[in-house]
């Protein structure tokens, strides 16, 4: 039995990106960055204010317990 093949009929895989596409990626890349950046500066601003009202927690604790030390007194600067 003889078996005969006829042409087959492959499509060649694309091995790039067509422009087009690079072009879309970069749009969408550039949208998210558009709406991250806005909510990463809120982030580093809140977590400012969080580190301030450490830091005056630090300060209001020492000042109280200079006073509790020395008979009330409190350091003036």
């Amino acid at each position: 039995m003889i078996h005969r093949e006829g042409p087959t009929l492959r499509r060649r895989s694309p091995s790039a990106f067509t422009l087009i596409e690079v072009l879309v990626v970069i749009a969408i890349i550039g949208l998210l960055i558009a709406v991250l950046v806005p909510a990463m500066a809120q982030a580093r601003e809140a977590a400012k204010r969080v580190s301030c009202a450490s830091s005056e927690k630090q300060i209001i604790t020492a000042v109280h317990m200079y006073s509790q030390k020395y008979g009330g007194f409190v350091p003036f600067s």
